[in-house]
């Protein structure tokens, strides 16, 4: 069922790449080997792409965040042993992505604080963005 459910969500180009493997572990394996490259090439690119983030006014804020987090795990996933920026850094790139319409946001989130948590932030933003 697995392997039916990782053939089915593959482009037709990535499937001819894992077409000799016959169970899901051989095609996961097969999909790390091609796309979860490790090198330092990669790691800068990536790493420069996530420091590098700011949110695209013509994607709602859930939007950014979601591309904002799939950033956080592809970093995540290129470094040995599965090393992830500390949560304070986190936030502090995403306050940094943000739009100057959440000005008054990031000066809520910044101030008055003795810690500051990714969570907390991603909170305090959506429930501005509700109203």
């Amino acid at each position: 069922m697995a392997l039916g459910i990782i053939i089915l969500n593959l482009s037709d180009n990535v499937l001819r790449e894992v077409n000799e493997e016959t169970t899901a572990y051989g095609v996961w394996n097969k999909l790390e080997s091609l796309y979860m490259t490790k090198s330092l090439t990669n790691k800068i690119y990536l790493k420069e792409r996530h420091f590098g983030f700011k949110m695209n006014p013509s994607k709602g804020l859930g939007q950014n965040l979601d591309e904002f987090k799939k950033m956080t795990i592809e970093l995540a996933n290129a470094g040995e042993k599965k090393k992830k920026l500390s949560d304070e850094n986190e936030t502090i790139i995403l306050l940094n992505s943000l739009l100057e319409s959440f000005k008054d946001v990031k000066a809520a989130i910044k101030y008055g604080r003795t810690s500051l948590s990714l969570e907390e932030c991603i909170f305090a933003l959506k429930s501005t963005n509700l109203n």
